[in-house]
């Protein structure tokens, strides 16, 4: 086997175990119940909310001066508040956006919970 047929095995393997991760994770959270844990659910939420922030900038040409503008602006359709039932904090660059929940502890740490940025 040559060195690329490796590397090719390999990155199939790589993106197979992607996707039965992600495929785990919808039915998990599509099951109904209240059984998805909380920084799975503040992710999923946080990267919603990149989109939406991505959505404003496009539309106004900046980046919003808080997550209550998008609601005051129409796009998003409720403020959205982390798991522990705290409001989300973003940052917002030319070409990127961050949207974070600071976690169970409430304190800018390790374990916040973050949105992959886009660029």
């Amino acid at each position: 086997m040559t060195r690329l047929h490796r590397r090719l095995l390999a990155c199939v393997a790589g993106v197979t175990a992607s996707l039965l991760v992600a495929f785990a994770v919808v039915l998990a959270a599509n099951r109904g119940c209240a059984c998805t844990p909380r920084w799975l659910a503040a992710r999923h939420e946080a990267e919603e909310s990149v989109f939406l922030v991505e959505q404003f900038k496009i539309l106004h040409d900046r980046c919003p001066r808080s997550l209550a503008e998008l609601r005051e602006t129409g796009i998003m359709a409720r403020e959205r508040k982390d798991p522990w039932g705290r409001p989300y904090a973003f940052l917002c660059g030319e070409d990127w956006v961050v949207v974070c929940s600071l976690g169970e502890d409430d304190v800018d740490s390790t374990d916040d919970i973050c949105s992959p940025g886009l660029g």
